[in-house]
This record gives structure tokens, C-alpha cells and sequence, in this order.
């Protein structure tokens, strides 16, 4: 869904930001009331992750020497960094006590969406903001990875999209050797319960409307850093409190400068912070999760609401349908359990490109759209031999990627490029086994596998995968529209 840059969607972006969940109820203030009650009641549980936390050797932070050492390190502003931090020692900004003034909201525009979910606001807080946040943030990350048990249970922290890791989550989520397991990014979950009639059951959960859920957890962040990083973890915090500065797209002229009318921090995407207070957050439901005992998906949810989180929980049958990040667990030739990324990424992905295709205008069209999608295929299923996967590499015609398709396709992906080291054997049986495709629907993927450039596809196969993924179906070509591949939401 690309969402249009407009004045209406602004409005729209302000208020799901800054509007109460479950309106027209009082539930949004019950559940930030919520929120302050739990950490006043498990300051214990927050000095127990302040000690684990501490337990790391962290020298003393100067947020102005990390900024000075490592502003030219590789990274992909690299240029914008050294700028910022020039201008930023030019004129003394660096001794005020936020390297932040205010907050540009901007309209998240090219975004795959869900179907019917509202736009939402990027937080523009200028290079230099994340000068000062994101060695930080990024310290706390790995403090959080490095939490592998709570109240006796079995945790796993995050701290990206590694498909061997997510593997090593499939693993440890199935036989954990605990009652409980969970395994979190960010707003992302999966958690594993052995009931009273020993029945190992497994949940994939969401934190509901995460920009507007927190409140006082921001003070328990920082209560719980280690000693060394509470003042640095203060000064990223504070720059969730500065004015959010939204400009008409009509006319530039006119800008609105909206004030927090509360204490609490507002987190927005494009913070350096975000994901440390989602994992923070999960952290703390989870605990909640093993207090409470809880065994279903209304228990668990009931525990969330307790830390001040509407929690998103679905209760899925078999292992199968496990999902995290986006992968799902499939067992090789061996039996062997493996994170592949779902087939409904790479069908979504499939026929579509943000910007120019790649490579020389002269080398035409087509060959630049199967060059693309061999190289789509490369990134998103490296190391893996299925027949299903195979053919559509050889429908492409292509053998060899250039490095600028490579780097493209990994950039506009993000996390959903794999990570897999070592080589797999995989059978269309197992692959299909998550999407309980009938042989019909199965021999609507082996046609999409081997039909090359230039086809439009609408089966039931492709609509059944699509929707367990996404909530997205195929659609009908109408009109005089170019052979493209299309779903209807």
C-alpha cells in the first residue's frame, strides 16, 4: 500500500499517534494506570534486571566521546554523521542537554500495510539525534540478548533478523526444558506454554498500537540500565519528549507544533530507541505471563493488560504454523528443524521493484526483471534445494547475479534477506506444509514456479499462501492493465 502524502493522512497519522486506544472506552487511561501500578509493584523484578545487566563489564558512557570516536564509522549516513558533528562542535550544541530541538513528523508513504490499518508518522529527529542515541540504544540491545532466563524460564531477546538464530528460537521453542518459553523483537513474539496435561502449546503474539502503549516504562528503562548507561539512556529518553513538529503538504508555510500534555515520553518510529522499549516492554509482559500462570491466550492477554499492553495473541495448532520475523520452522531431508522465510515475502515481493530496476537501460526490460528476481530468489533462499525453489530460479534464465542487483534487493528487503550458512535439502511437502495446501492449490505454485516473465497470476494456491501471510488474495486483471503480478486486499 503506498499511503498518499496528503494533508488528511497527516490528520490521520496525528491521531493514531497521539489518540487514546480502545476509544469511545476509558480503557486507554485504565491501561496506562495499569502500567504505573505494575512497576511500582515489581521494582524488585527491575532491580533483578539492573543487576543482570550490570553484570557486564560497561565503563562510565560520555555520550560526547562516543559521538566524537564513532561518528565516521561505516554506516549508510556515514557522510550526514560527520556533517551533523561538525556543525554540531561549530556551534556548541554538543553541550546542551538533548542534541534535539523538536521532532519533524513525516507520513511512513511506501509501506506494505495491512489491509485497512491507518498511516503512521516517521519521527524525523535529525542526524545529529542519533549521534547521541545510537551507541546508547545499541548497548542496551545487546545487554537485552544476553537475557537468556526470568523467573526461571527460558527467554531469547532479538537483536535482528539472523535466520540461525531464528532457527536456534524454532529449537529451544519446542522442547525449552521449561514451562515456559519466549522468544521477542521489538513488538514481535512467539511463546510456548506446557499446560497442566502436558501439552507443550504455542503462541504468536503482537503488542497492539506500540507508538501510543507506553507510559511510565520509560522511567523503569532507566531504572533498570546498568549505572554506567542510566544518564546516556536518560538523554535518548528526553528526546521523545521535544514538540512534534507536523507541516502541511498543501502548503509549506503552514507548520503545527504539537506539545506533550503529559510526563510520559512519545515514541515514534524512527527513534533510535524504539526497539529497546519494545523489548523491554515484551520483557515485562512475559514476566507478568509466568506470575499469572498463564495458560491460553486470554490468560496471556489478561496478563499483558495487567503491564498496560493490549496484547495481539494467536494460539496456532503445530509447529508448522510457528512464524517469527517472518520465518517459519520446515524440517530438511534429515529432520532437521530449519527458519525458511514464508513463501508469502517472496510471492508479495515477486514483480515488483521500488524505483528503477537495476542495471543498464540498454540490457532492456526483461532482462532486467529476471536478473531482479533470480536476485530476489538469491537473497530471500540462499543454501536451500527444493523443487520448488529451483524452479523459479531456472525460470528466470538467469545464472549469475551482478553485485548491484545484490545490494539493491538486500537494502529493499531489510530483514527479510536469509542469513543461512549452511546448505539445505527441502521438499515441496514440507515447504507447502504450513499453508495445508490440497494438490490442486500445490500445482498452483509448481505453475507460478515455472512460468517466467511476463505472467499474470490469480489462483486459489497463490491466494491461500498469501493470506495466511498477509490477509492478501490474488485478483482478477481488469482493464488494460500491464501483465503484472497482483493481489486484492
Amino acid at each position: 500500500m503506498i499511503y498518499a502524502r496528503t494533508d488528511h493522512n497527516t490528520s490521520i497519522c496525528a491521531t493514531r499517534s497521539t489518540g487514546a486506544r480502545e476509544p469511545g472506552t476509558n480503557g486507554h487511561q485504565e491501561l496506562i494506570d495499569a502500567q504505573a501500578k505494575y512497576f511500582e509493584d515489581n521494582d524488585q523484578f527491575l532491580e533483578t534486571l539492573h543487576n543482570h545487566y550490570s553484570a557486564f563489564p560497561i565503563h562510565q558512557v560520555n555520550i560526547y566521546d562516543l559521538a566524537r570516536d564513532r561518528h565516521a564509522d561505516p554506516h549508510p549516513k556515514r557522510a550526514l554523521r560527520i556533517a551533523a558533528f561538525a556543525e554540531m562542535e561549530a556551534d556548541g550544541a554538543y553541550t546542551e542537554s538533548v542534541w534535539l530541538r523538536d521532532v519533524t513528523g513525516k507520513i511512513k508513504a511506501n509501506e506494505w500495510a495491512k489491509p485497512g490499518k491507518d498511516p503512521r508518522f516517521i519521527g524525523d529527529l535529525g542526524v545529529i539525534a542519533s549521534l547521541e542515541g545510537a551507541w546508547i540504544t545499541g548497548i542496551l540491545k545487546d545487554l537485552q540478548t544476553y537475557l537468556r532466563f526470568i523467573d526461571g524460564q527460558r527467554l531469547r531477546i532479538v537483536k535482528q533478523a539472523d535466520t540461525e538464530v531464528i532457527t536456534e528460537v524454532f529449537n529451544e521453542a519446542i522442547d525449552p526444558g521449561t514451562k515456559y518459553y519466549g522468544a521477542f523483537f521489538s513488538d514481535d513474539g512467539l511463546i510456548t506454554v506446557l499446560d497442566k496435561h502436558g501439552v507443550r502449546r504455542l503462541f504468536l503474539t503482537d503488542i497492539s498500537k506500540c507508538d501510543k502503549s507506553h507510559a511510565s516504562i520509560f522511567r523503569s528503562l532507566i531504572r533498570s540500565a546498568p549505572t554506567p548507561l542510566q544518564e546516556g539512556t536518560e538523554r535518548v529518553v528526553k528526546q521523545l519528549k521535544k514538540p512534534l513538529v507536523v507541516r502541511s503538504l498543501v502548503d509549506r508555510s503552514i507548520k503545527v507544533k504539537l506539545f506533550l500534555t503529559t510526563e510520559d515520553p512519545l515514541l515514534l518510529s524512527g527513534s533510535t530507541i524504539t526497539t529497546v522499549v519494545n523489548n523491554h516492554a515484551a520483557i515485562n509482559i512475559y514476566h507478568q505471563i509466568i506470575l499469572d500462570g498463564a495458560e491460553t491466550a486470554e490468560a496471556i492477554a489478561l496478563a499483558a493488560r495487567k503491564v498496560g499492553y493490549i496484547l495481539t495473541v494467536e494460539e496456532v495448532p503445530d509447529v508448522s504454523k510457528l512464524q517469527f520475523l517472518k520465518h517459519s520452522p520446515v524440517r530438511d531431508v534429515r529432520g532437521e528443524l530449519h527458519a525458511v522465510l514464508n513463501l508469502g515475502v517472496f510471492l508479495r515481493a515477486s514483480g515488483t521493484c521500488k524505483g528503477d530496476l537495476p542495471g543498464k537501460s540498454s540490457d532492456g526490460l526483461e532482462k532486467r526483471a529476471r536478473t531482479f528476481q533470480r536476485a530476489l530468489l538469491e537473497g530471500m533462499y540462499p543454501r536451500i534445494s527444493n523443487p520448488f525453489l529451483d524452479a523459479c530460479k531456472n525460470a528466470t534464465g538467469v545464472d549469475v547475479v551482478p553485485t548491484c542487483f545484490s545490494s539493491i534487493v538486500a537494502k529493499e528487503l531489510a530483514h527479510k534477506t536469509s542469513t543461512r550458512k549452511s546448505h539445505i535439502t527441502v521438499s515441496n511437502e514440507e515447504l507447502f506444509r504450513r499453508y495445508d495446501l490440497d494438490a490442486c492449490e500445490a500445482l498452483d505454485l509448481t505453475d507460478f514456479s515455472e512460468s517466467g516473465y511476463s505472467y499474470f497470476h490469480n489462483s486459489p494456491g497463490l491466494s491461500k499462501v498469501l493470506k495466511l501471510d498477509y490477509g492478501l488474495e490474488c485478483c482478477d486483471r481488469t482493464g488494460d492493465l500491464p501483465t503484472s503480478f497482483l493481489w486484492r486486499r
